[in-house]
């Protein structure tokens, strides 16, 4: 028999979604505010805080990829076939239009719009549009996630040897990248193996999930302090870059994962609370969570429009627009998206990708 569907991962896109354009929508005031201020730190600092944003998804992409894969076997064409639909497809076409919409603003010129190797460096690496890095690096996990899942399966039952494989890798990767790639190619965060601990514990959970969330249940208190205590040294550490001062990057980066990976597993545990006894609240968030990937792709060209059109730099004002500008994006993105797809030019690529619909989702 097919493995329960876990309902929570709705409401949890829905919650990283929020997250993803409320740090978009955060740029603005921070733009307008002097550094010196307390209203700075305070919005840059909550900026910092919900970080774990894109983290969580690449979280719940792992997850799914290994969730029902202990009761049937993987069909790697079929696997790839659907995700060129689900995925690639929605990434090009979107990739293209934003291109094209720097060029016509004046961002990007003539020569580079012609130029095969810009081109190549805009889709190979999610630079046609600063969210889009997200985009590539799924499109890798996808990739390598067959033979990731080989690996992943000698261990799959233990915990500890997985999170000491994982951390050594990341650990090795981080070096590597340090004293070779980022000579060459300084963009790490648009490759997967920056990512590869919470790729790796994310194909280990999608395993064992049942087991991970009583482990999570049991340990919570732990994991809160140590959450705590990471986003303490992690926010501390954002505000020593932003002021100039030196830190020891190896430490951050070490920090960072910790910090962003319990805060996606704090936010699925919250999740499951909110799909147990939300009513309302989960609703809103099976909504948003429903159309996250058509959110994540549109919401930019939303917030340019926004920021040209509020001039003010009122902290007051500001406030307001911080608190009511993220729901007038979500819903201007939901409806855009509606509007495509009536139009059937494109396929707008929430369908296959849509939770609810347990039956497609379940085979990733």
């Amino acid at each position: 028999m097919k493995k329960q569907w876990i309902p929570e991962i709705q409401a949890m896109r829905g919650i990283l979604i929020l997250c993803v354009v409320l740090i978009h929508v955060l740029y603005i005031p921070i733009s307008r505010f002097d550094l010196a201020t307390m209203i700075y730190g305070i919005y840059y600092g909550f900026n910092r805080v919900i970080q774990f944003a894109v983290p969580g998804f690449i979280l719940i992409a792992s997850i799914l990829i290994t969730y029902n894969l202990e009761q049937e076997k993987m069909n790697v064409l079929k696997f790839y076939k659907r995700k060129i639909h689900t995925i690639v497809m929605p990434y090009l076409f979107w990739s293209i239009v934003y291109i094209l919409c720097r060029y016509f603003v004046g961002a990007i010129e003539y020569e580079q719009l012609i130029s095969v190797s810009d081109w190549a460096f805009w889709i190979l690496f999610g630079k046609s549009y600063s969210h889009l890095y997200f985009m590539s690096v799924i499109i890798q996990v996808y990739l390598l996630a067959p033979v990731l899942i080989k690996f992943i399966k000698k261990v799959k039952k233990n915990l500890l040897v997985t999170f000491l494989i994982g951390t050594a890798m990341q650990i090795i990767f981080y070096w590597i990248n340090k004293f070779y790639i980022y000579k060459i190619f300084p963009y790490p965060a648009t490759l997967f193996y920056w990512h590869f601990i919470i790729i790796w514990l994310g194909l280990w959970i999608g395993f064992n999930y049942h087991q991970c969330f009583q482990i999570v249940d049991k340990y919570f208190k732990i994991i809160i302090f140590i959450w705590i205590f990471s986003m303490a040294f992690y926010i501390k550490m954002c505000f020593d870059i932003e002021l100039g001062k030196p830190i020891n990057t190896f430490i951050y980066q070490m920090i960072w994962y910790i910090y962003v990976f319990l805060a996606s597993i704090i936010i699925l545990r919250i999740s499951r609370l909110i799909d147990l006894k939300g009513k309302s609240i989960k609703v809103l968030f099976n909504k948003m969570g429903k159309y996250s990937f058509s959110i994540y792709l549109i919401h930019p060209f939303v917030v340019t429009v926004i920021k040209d059109i509020v001039r003010t730099s009122h902290p007051v004002l500001l406030t307001l627009f911080t608190i009511v500008s993220p729901g007038v994006i979500i819903v201007v993105s939901i409806i855009t998206d509606r509007i495509l797809q009536r139009m059937k030019r494109i396929i707008l690529f929430h369908g296959n990708y849509n939770v609810a619909q347990r039956r497609m989702e379940c085979k990733d």
